[in-house]
């Protein structure tokens, strides 16, 4: 049940413009949709100006090859909904404080100190600005290294033995998230939010997993939630680094995909 008392939280910022069905989001997917196919469609005017029939073996092939582009049709027009149907929130501030607790479960072997020092200590500053429930940190790692944070109420640490090994000889995060189920004394009734070593929290993102768990204990259903991990833990460091467009690129590809998928289907068929 959601608790009874106020707590003061980081408001969310004004994202974008909406006028029903209109949004500045769906009006930069369109633009920039017309403006690459007008873009191609002028290229090749440019490169290619006269169009002849294919006369030997090699055009013939060279020209039944460009019905290959009609593999992309599926996948394209599930990004392209996905990406259409995109909302910002805006109801994150009016989420209301729950009383479950919640595992903030970060997976890392243990190796890349800096990154998952600054994970945990980003988990704990969300949290003190957005406190919607109550939390722990758990750390699940192959590593027992004296470099970072040291255990306290809200942060511990499950050390996976090397010589443990799954049923299945299941290996990495999954060998090492099988043995935090096993080793982690969290009683039933709490969530488990799984992060990666470079994966930081917001207070948008506390506000949707907030949300997410009231409604699944309210109706019951207790589905398994999932969320697109975005590496933007430096961007503020090295904007517009090419690491970072990649990152993003791939993941905002995969999760329109995604999206569109399962705005058709019950899970997604691709991807």
């Amino acid at each position: 049940m959601p608790l009874s008392l106020s707590i003061s939280t980081v408001s969310e910022p004004k994202r974008d413009w909406e006028f029903w069905p209109l949004s500045g989001h769906r009006v930069l997917v369109l633009v920039w949709l017309v403006s690459i196919i007008i873009a191609l469609y002028a290229l090749q005017s440019w490169l290619w100006p006269a169009n002849s029939a294919p006369h030997t073996t090699l055009e013939s092939i060279w020209s039944w090859g460009a019905l290959l582009w009609l593999a992309a049709v599926v996948p394209g027009t599930l990004g392209l909904i996905g990406m259409l149907s995109y909302r910002h929130a805006t109801h994150l501030d009016k989420v209301k404080p729950i009383n479950n607790l919640v595992s903030l479960r970060i997976v890392s072997r243990g190796t890349n100190v800096r990154a998952l020092t600054e994970t945990i200590r980003r988990c704990q500053w969300e949290m003190a600005r957005t406190p919607l429930f109550p939390h722990v940190i758990e750390v699940v790692t192959d590593t027992k290294n004296i470099l970072l944070p040291a255990p306290n109420d809200d942060l511990h640490y499950i050390i996976v033995p090397h010589d443990y090994v799954t049923q299945n000889k299941s290996l990495y995060k999954a060998r090492a998230l099988h043995y935090a189920t096993l080793a982690s004394p969290l009683q039933g009734g709490a969530w488990i939010v799984h992060l990666d070593e470079e994966t930081q929290l917001t207070p948008s993102g506390i506000k949707g997993i907030c949300a997410m768990i009231a409604e699944e204990e309210a109706s019951g259903s207790l589905r398994v939630g999932q969320g697109a991990i975005l590496y933007h833990r430096t961007w503020a460091e090295h904007p517009g680094h090419q690491r970072h467009l990649c990152h993003d690129s791939r993941r905002g590809g995969k999760r329109q995909l995604a999206r569109g998928a399962r705005r058709h289907f019950v899970s997604p068929h691709l991807g």
